[in-house]
């Protein structure tokens, strides 16, 4: 997660920040996984996963959706470079003004 710090050079924040940083970025990661991997799982399979998030740990999740979707790492990293794009545009205009 330090890479991911240095990428959007925000190294020079203080580690309660950077950490409140990257609370929000894994939040926002979690819910665009969930988007996009929801559709392709088969309706029983949407049921297991409703379980899952309700009562199950992140392992758990990730061990179902890693049988259920087999691309799932490549949907990750899909989705951090999504963020990390996001992000860098938005501070690149915050810095401008």
């Amino acid at each position: 997660m330090e890479d991911l710090i240095t990428k959007l050079g925000l190294e020079h924040l203080s580690t309660e920040d950077k950490d409140k940083i990257l609370v929000q970025i894994a939040d926002s990661l979690s819910q665009r996984l969930v988007v996009r991997v929801y559709d392709r799982l088969l309706e029983p399979d949407r049921e297991i996963f409703d379980k899952l998030t309700e009562q199950g740990t992140p392992d758990e999740i990730n061990s179902f959706l890693t049988e259920k979707i087999p691309d799932l790492d490549e949907i990750r990293d899909e989705e951090v470079e999504g963020i990390i794009e996001e992000l860098d545009d938005f501070l690149t205009e915050a810095r401008k003004k």
